[in-house]
């Protein structure tokens, strides 16, 4: 919804036969994108690791 508002925030481009979107997020006010990315990371990663399935904490 805040890139319907402010559609400059949204910059489109062609990177190798596929659209790249970048841009600014809404986050990105109030804490840094290396963050974000970090959460992001742990939130994907993190509850594969803790599995007490061996299979499932290879894939994490």
């Amino acid at each position: 919804m805040p890139h319907v508002i402010n559609p400059d925030w949204v910059k489109v481009s062609v990177n190798q036969d596929s659209l790249a979107y970048e841009g600014t997020m809404l986050l990105d006010y109030l804490i840094p994108r290396w963050v974000t990315y970090f959460i992001y990371l742990f939130l994907i990663i993190g509850p594969p690791l803790r599995s007490h399935y061996i299979h499932l904490r290879f894939f994490g």
